[in-house]
């Protein structure tokens, strides 16, 4: 069971309130020196606080269309069973192992190479084992995943938390195995843990949340080493003098890292963001003015788009990715705000932002009347350049919570993620995670390609596509007492 506490992962803002504060003014203030909430599933006080790619050829066989070693290389004499290069099983008198360079697959002699795959391996083409790969796969892992990435032809990346330390962990795209783990904490934290990851080159970069004992909660973030995952830094993030909070990362190419968030959230939430260096230096500012909170970043050539709410509506801003500055003062003013996104009457949240074409595509969640536990989930279409809004399609299939919570393009189409039926309770136990696809169009008119639920999960919370052809939906979520990594197809087929 999901148990929530007052900072949960569907934090809405009816309760925003309020009151100023001043940010970080200089890179002592951003990043504290080496001083999250518990790994329990926040849902919060309100509703606002809850939400190789293996070639199929078995051992024996040849791929269709590819003819096995011609015969000539074959040995004339010698005394069968013994390889060159590679220990050979079988043989037959007159016949030389064919094994150099490889570990499985036949030797040429009606034998087979040493010492062969494991059973979840099977044998390529070339005598290599790799990975077993299968269509779909649900793989539990962790307490709780927040955040997922892939790394462009490799692994899929999770971050969430265990224990009182955030987790991180590699899985194979192939079929869900765990290839590393590593536990992050902030050195003299009582807790830490993490709610976003970004694959940049060979470097891990993690945020999420901590505890320190001179403030009641900060921001995180954290710096590893891709493949061993072994752990560069992990630095605190100062915002205010209350409860902080950070929920997306993104690294446009000039080399910096922007980060959003929440400031002071347990009393007035700001729309908080951050820009970082390698080093581990940053600098955290007021990314719009008011009540609002920062829920997720994306970034796209020089510019970075940051998304989430700001008093009763829904709101993107763009920054451009040159500006502001890691050391203070470090005042950030977007380059445009767009037009206040209210798709329900009392309250509208954005989640997840991608990019498309001219287009930026923004999910959440709405609600039509203060206090009502109906809410619905919704996908809006702003145009890149001015902000303003084009189009948005809402989907309310119960009367309790349903949200969709991420969102991302393979550039043939859209692929949201959420959930649906969430009673607002203590855990999300009543919620079912569920994936839809929709087309680039998006109006009141506009209808799913597809909609799968996945029983397994309560809540899909992140997304990621492999933009491959034959690539994968991969989901990172909660259900029932773990955090699970899921792979889709997007056909819309899961576990």
């Amino acid at each position: 069971m999901h148990v929530r506490n007052p900072r949960s992962v569907l934090v809405l803002v009816g309760w925003l309130a309020a009151v100023s504060m001043s940010c970080a003014t200089s890179q002592d203030e951003a990043v504290a020196s080496n001083g999250g909430t518990s790994g329990s599933h926040d849902a919060g006080a309100d509703a606002s606080q809850e939400l190789g790619d293996a070639h199929q050829a078995p051992d024996g066989t040849w791929p269709e269309g590819q003819a096995p070693p011609d015969s000539s290389t074959r040995g004339t004499g010698g005394s069968g069973g013994s390889g060159t290069g590679g220990a050979g099983t079988g043989g037959t008198g007159g016949c030389t192992p064919q094994c150099a360079g490889r570990e499985c697959g036949p030797d040429q002699c009606g034998g087979s190479c040493a010492p062969g795959c494991a059973a979840n391996q099977q044998c390529n083409p070339q005598g290599l084992c790799l990975d077993a790969c299968t269509e779909t796969w649900l793989s539990p892992v962790a307490h709780d995943v927040y955040g997922i990435a892939l790394q462009p032809a490799g692994d899929v990346y999770a971050v969430g938390s265990q224990g009182s330390d955030a987790w991180v962990g590699t899985l194979s795209t192939c079929n869900g195995s765990v290839k590393a783990t590593s536990a992050v904490a902030v050195p003299g934290a009582s807790s830490t843990t993490g709610s976003a990851v970004a694959v940049v080159g060979s470097d891990v970069y993690i945020v999420g949340n901590t505890v320190t004992p001179t403030d009641p909660q900060n921001g995180m973030w954290a710096r590893l080493s891709t493949g061993s995952l072994s752990l560069l830094w992990a630095q605190p993030l100062y915002g205010s003098s209350g409860v902080d909070e950070l929920w997306g990362i993104a690294a446009p190419p000039n080399g910096s890292l922007w980060m959003a968030g929440a400031s002071s959230t347990d009393t007035t939430s700001t729309f908080w963001g951050v820009k970082g260096e390698p080093s581990g230096a940053a600098c955290g500012f007021f990314a719009l003015p008011g009540q609002g909170a920062g829920r997720n970043v994306i970034a796209s050539g020089a510019d970075v788009y940051m998304v989430g709410a700001l008093g009763t509506a829904a709101v993107v801003a763009r920054f451009d990715a040159s500006s502001c500055s890691t050391s203070g003062p470090c005042p950030c003013n977007p380059v445009w705000q767009s037009q206040p996104l209210q798709v329900g009457a009392s309250m509208s949240e954005a989640r997840g932002i991608a990019i498309a074409g001219s287009s930026l595509y923004v999910s959440g969640f709405a609600q039509e009347t203060a206090g009502s536990t109906d809410y619905e989930a919704f996908v809006a279409r702003v145009d890149i350049n001015s902000g303003a809004i084009i189009g948005t399609w809402v989907s309310n299939p119960t009367a309790q919570i349903d949200a969709l919570t991420d969102i991302a393009t393979d550039g043939q189409r859209l692929y949201a993620s959420g959930l649906m039926g969430w009673d607002g309770s203590a855990s999300f136990a009543s919620g079912t995670a569920v994936v839809v696809a929709l087309p680039f169009d998006i109006s009141s008119a506009t209808t799913m390609q597809w909609y799968t639920q996945i029983p397994s999960l309560d809540l899909a919370y992140r997304i990621a596509l492999d933009t491959a052809a034959g690539g994968g939906v991969y989901l990172g979520g909660l259900g029932g007492s773990s955090g699970y990594v899921v792979r889709c197809t997007k056909a819309g087929v899961c576990p």
